[in-house]
């Protein structure tokens, strides 16, 4: 139900409903939050460790996220060690 309602952005209200069709479990929306609250405390030690990991990586593979700004597509990407850079389609600070 967290991941309906976290990574499908799916509203609170239809998530609890999605919870009753799907499996016959009727829950409320304060169900939902609480549910998605006690995740994100069971996962923070993982996401903790998952960034130190990638701070003291020696390479760190990122997804490159494209950008559209006044009609113009451009591809932005964040650099490790000047992380106050922003490379825009291959022009670098």
């Amino acid at each position: 139900m967290v991941h309906f309602n976290e990574n499908h952005a799916i509203p609170l209200k239809r998530t609890a409903t999605l919870m009753e069709d799907l499996f016959h479990m009727p829950m409320s929306q304060a169900t939902v939050v609480k549910a998605a609250i006690k995740g994100a405390e069971i996962l923070q030690p993982t996401v903790n460790a998952i960034g130190q990991a990638a701070v003291n990586s020696a390479v760190v593979n990122a997804d490159g996220t494209g950008v559209r700004v006044d009609k113009i597509s451009a591809f932005y990407q964040v650099d490790k060690e000047a992380p106050e850079c922003i490379s825009i389609s291959g022009t670098y600070c």
